[in-house]
């Protein structure tokens, strides 16, 4: 796509740049079970929040949360299931005491032939999930993870296994049906409303926002350059230690940067980030 402008008026050292999916309205809430499959059909205008068992309020190291379950989301016929994690953590505590999210394209189990356990005691070290085409295994902590459905049936599944491995957060998600279009960028510009007029900071100060809106998944378009000046800052900072964050206000403190290259232009007219992020639905 073509590259971004931004004329900074702030001091500031940190460029963000936002290819984050708009937040929509929760329509309905749905918890994974703790054991066992439900198919959760999703209506062609609403948004489902989807928690871990315990509805995101922790989960400790204890037995009595052990669990093996699968949730099925189905969409509206002729649409596709878009989930996006916020934030999950579920994290294994060694080989026998495993912890893991699987995210499938499709139902893993729709024969309904796998057997569950019913209980605490019935999840074991050889416990495991339907094997299915998994897209990903999230054993860890993630933030801002969106898969989507782009095969015939439109479906994606989450199936969960714990077995007394450490204490968790577990996991906020959204879950919605869309339309498979092929991505249009429709704007972009660029703002400093999260910039503060005076700061005693020396790191991860946000210097500007670039801003990019579009419609449609298919065929994502990439930000492939950001150029921007700093005229009346360079005698604060070092535009080449800039750097560059993908999300709305992100925190700085443990997040990693976006890889890109920054440069001063060869006609000296400001300078210019190198990347190829690739852009999702919305802002």
């Amino acid at each position: 796509m073509k590259q971004l402008s931004l004329l900074s008026k702030t001091f500031a050292l940190i460029l963000a740049i936002a290819a984050m999916a708009l937040p929509a309205r929760a329509d309905r809430t749905v918890n994974q079970l703790q054991f066992g499959k439900q198919t959760i059909e999703v209506a062609a205008d609403e948004v489902i929040t989807f928690y871990d068992m315990n509805g995101y309020q922790g989960i400790s190291s204890s037995s009595s949360n052990n669990s093996q379950s699968l949730t099925v989301f189905k969409p509206t016929e002729g649409m596709a299931i878009q989930l996006t994690f916020e934030r999950l953590d579920v994290r294994n505590d060694g080989a026998s005491w495993p912890a893991y999210v699987n995210v499938y394209a499709g139902d893993p189990d729709a024969d309904n032939s796998f057997s569950y356990a019913t209980s605490t005691s019935g999840v074991t070290a050889s416990s495991t999930l339907p094997s299915g085409n998994v897209l990903q295994t999230l054993d860890g902590t993630y933030e801002n993870l969106t898969y989507t459905a782009t095969d015939a049936s439109g479906i994606i599944s989450v199936g969960y296994l714990y077995r007394y491995a450490k204490a968790i957060d577990g996991w906020k998600a959204t879950v919605k049906c869309i339309t498979l279009e092929d991505m249009t960028v429709t704007g972009a510009s660029s703002n400093y409303e999260d910039v503060a007029a005076a700061t005693t900071a020396t790191e991860g100060i946000n210097f500007a926002t670039a801003v990019v809106t579009t419609t449609g998944i298919m065929n994502a378009d990439n930000v492939t350059g950001i150029t921007f000046k700093a005229t009346t800052n360079e005698d604060a900072i070092d535009p080449l230690q800039l750097r560059l964050y993908a999300g709305s206000q992100p925190s700085f403190k443990g997040a990693t940067p976006l890889e890109a290259t920054v440069v001063a232009n060869r006609d000296g007219n400001g300078y210019t980030f190198t990347l190829n992020q690739p852009l999702t639905e919305g802002t």
